[in-house]
């Protein structure tokens, strides 16, 4: 099975003592991470009542706001921009859903040791929405610009208000939670249930 999402390295799951024969060792997982392994894997998205009622009191103004079509429909996105999978959301799911606006919040994590600076860089860009697209899916960074901080520590403590630890994770207006790389299709169909 592969993997979806970036996880934080102290929230992996423990390796087994090596003392263990072979096909004994793996890794030891708590109840909930496995829950979330199990819905992550099956592409399901978690529901979170809290989230639903934290949507309302999201920070906009802490994201870049990208607008496909109409973007008649909207998701946040907590991504990184150094996690493969987040690239991977960008180039094979976002590029292809149309009529939705996109709130990217820059949750950028400690095992990827330059991505604050390439945060920084994306949320001084005069444009940010084409400079977080251009260096998702090009490679691109912006050059230096002069700006106020970007609020990377206030998007990591709405994660943790919200329970998002890995990247990326898209929240839904409704309040469910889909971590990892998505297919098209099945964000389309989360897409589809938005009130």
């Amino acid at each position: 099975m592969q993997d979806t999402h970036c996880t934080p390295a102290d929230s992996l799951p423990a390796a087994a003592p090596s003392g263990l024969p072979a096909r004994r060792r793996g890794h030891l997982v708590r109840l909930g991470q496995a829950l979330a392994i199990a819905s992550c894997l099956a592409g399901t998205a978690q529901a979170d009542t809290g989230a639903a009622a934290a949507w309302q009191g999201l920070p906009l103004e802490q994201a870049i706001r990208i607008v496909h079509g109409k973007g008649e429909r909207a998701l946040a996105l907590f991504t990184d921009p150094d996690c493969p999978y987040c690239r991977k959301l960008e180039t094979a799911t976002l590029s292809r859903i149309d009529n939705v606006t996109i709130y990217v919040f820059l949750f950028p994590l400690d095992q990827h040791a330059d991505a604050g600076r390439k945060s920084h860089l994306i949320w001084c860009a005069p444009d940010r929405a084409a400079a977080w697209n251009d260096w998702m899916r090009s490679g691109r960074l912006p050059p230096p610009a002069v700006c106020a901080a970007p609020p990377l520590s206030a998007n990591r403590a709405l994660g943790a208000r919200l329970g998002i630890t890995a990247t990326p994770t898209i929240v839904l207006p409704d309040g469910r939670k889909i971590p990892g790389a998505v297919d098209a299709a099945a964000l389309e169909r989360a897409l589809g249930r938005q009130p």
